[in-house]
């Protein structure tokens, strides 16, 4: 069944079982500071028809990548401090964050096997990222 409201956002599906959660700046926090597996969070506003066409694909495949990553959206039209501070300049944008770190991004709308491996990918060489004062760098250039 799926979760109500929560005070950190609304849930998006049903609680471990890839739910994208919504996020505000003060949930944003929290979740940051909570995980330590692969965060991903779209940067998104209403009125954006790609953000729209990504819902759908953004959902499957979380749903299919339950337990890997946590995944989450945030609203860029209500939460300026968070798209100043990762550097959000188009929506929607897919930001890869490792214990609240920038890792990579996706810019755009893509196909849901580019969005699938590119978390698979982080998921997997998250181990690197925790482990190390680096921080991975990714080059995505949006071409599977």
């Amino acid at each position: 069944m799926p979760q109500s409201n929560t005070v950190m956002g609304v849930r998006m599906g049903d609680k471990g079982k890839g739910a994208i959660e919504e996020l505000d700046t003060e949930g944003f926090e929290k979740a940051v500071r909570a995980r330590e597996m692969l965060m991903i969070v779209e940067f998104y506003t209403n009125s954006c028809p790609n953000c729209k066409a990504m819902e759908p694909i953004y959902r499957k495949v979380a749903s299919d990548l339950a337990g890997k990553a946590y995944c989450a959206r945030v609203n860029a039209q209500g939460h300026m401090e968070l798209v100043m501070r990762y550097g959000i300049q188009s929506v929607p944008t897919f930001k890869f964050l490792c214990r609240g770190r920038p890792v990579g991004e996706i810019v755009g709308a893509v196909n849901e096997t580019l969005l699938r491996n590119t978390i698979v990918d982080m998921a997997q060489n998250r181990a690197k990222c925790v482990n190390s004062a680096t921080v991975l760098s990714y080059d995505l250039t949006g071409y599977a």
